[in-house]
């Protein structure tokens, strides 16, 4: 019976030291992070993801650490393996997560210039994420980019329905609405029904903004 008590007693040991052993590899980890050397930072996650594979905080952190050193497609098939995990737990903080891993999916394949995957990414984010507002957003902003004007304004109506002042997306709305405008009698031009009111919008919500001027352009040419 003491012997069996001592087994246990050294196995117990055992366990114990590798979960100490794992949080200090992860302290030292978000340290990493947190000091932007991104190398070392993926270096301490890859071994805490060999450890323990399936546990998603372990994966997002690699990918942000891949990605911040501009390997982006590694860093997206890093968020893809961790959002299904995330996702699987239940918890509003990780649907969160699901939701920023996402948003930095849609980011990264911009700066690839892959800007249909971007769109649907940022789409796709605004299922989970913490703030609406700021995803929609996201979505009018990435399609504003691409050229997708149905996507864009449908991005900016929902960005400002969440966030009545969010001023850039009004800014977006009233600039692709302005582009639809129409030569009407003595040359005047003609636009769509609230392109007025969105740039007046962004007047209103940011007077010292940097897109001022081209809003006062953009309202001159409709007087």
């Amino acid at each position: 019976m003491r012997t069996l008590l001592v087994v246990c007693l050294l196995l117990a040991g055992v366990i114990a030291g590798r979960a100490e052993s794992e949080i200090e590899l992860l302290n030292r980890a978000n340290t990493a992070l947190n000091a932007r050397d991104w190398p070392a930072a993926e270096k301490l996650f890859r071994q805490l993801t060999a450890q323990a594979p399936t546990k998603w905080l372990y994966l997002q952190g690699l990918a942000d650490a891949v990605g911040a050193q501009g390997k982006y497609p590694d860093a997206i098939a890093g968020y893809d393996k961790a959002i299904p995990l995330a996702l699987a737990t239940k918890d509003e903080k990780a649907r969160w997560a699901a939701g920023a891993m996402l948003t930095q999916e849609g980011l990264f394949y911009l700066r690839q210039k892959k800007y249909a995957e971007g769109v649907a990414a940022f789409t796709k984010a605004t299922q989970y994420a913490q703030n609406p507002a700021t995803a929609w957003f996201n979505v009018c902003a990435g399609a504003y980019n691409a050229g997708d004007v149905k996507a864009a304004l449908a991005g900016c109506d929902k960005a400002v329905a969440a966030d009545p002042n969010k001023a850039d997306a009004w800014f977006i709305k009233g600039s692709l609405m302005i582009a639809d405008s129409k030569a009407g009698p003595n040359g005047k031009m003609i636009a769509p029904k609230g392109t007025v009111e969105a740039l007046q919008k962004y007047l209103a919500l940011a007077p010292n903004g940097p897109h001022v001027k081209d809003v006062q352009e953009m309202l001159a040419i409709l007087k």
